[in-house]
C-alpha cells in the first residue's frame, strides 16, 4: 500500500472512532489501553493510559506484544505493560530527539 507509520494523533481527530472517551480513560489504572482495527486500510487506533492519555494510529504493529516497563506509581516503582506501537512511537521520538541534538 504505502508507507507503514506509528504517530499520535490528537483525540479530538478521531472522535467518531469508537474508542472509550479520554474522561473514561482517566478513570482507568495506570497502563490501560483500547484499540480497535479497521481491517479495511490495515490500521489500528490506541488510546492508552500512561502519564496521560496518548492516542495513537499505526498502519506498522498493534498491540501484541506487550512489554513490562518501570514506572513511578504512589512513591514506588510497579511494573506496568506498553502496547508495542506505543514502543514504537517512543522509540522514533527519541531518535528524532537525538538525531536534532547533533545537528546543534
Amino acid at each position: 500500500m504505502g508507507p507503514d507509520i506509528t504517530a499520535m494523533v490528537r483525540a479530538n481527530r478521531v472522535e467518531d472512532a469508537p474508542l472509550k472517551y479520554v474522561k473514561e480513560m482517566k478513570k482507568t489504572t495506570r497502563s490501560t489501553y483500547h484499540q480497535i482495527t479497521d481491517l479495511l486500510y490495515n490500521t489500528i487506533l490506541l488510546r492508552y493510559n500512561d502519564n496521560n492519555i496518548v492516542t495513537i494510529a499505526s498502519t506498522e504493529s498493534g498491540v501484541q506484544p506487550l512489554r513490562k516497563v518501570k514506572r513511578w506509581c504512589n512513591n514506588k516503582r510497579v511494573d506496568v505493560v506498553q502496547p508495542h506501537c506505543y514502543q514504537l512511537y517512543k522509540l522514533y521520538v527519541l531518535t528524532k530527539m537525538l538525531g536534532n541534538i547533533g545537528l546543534l
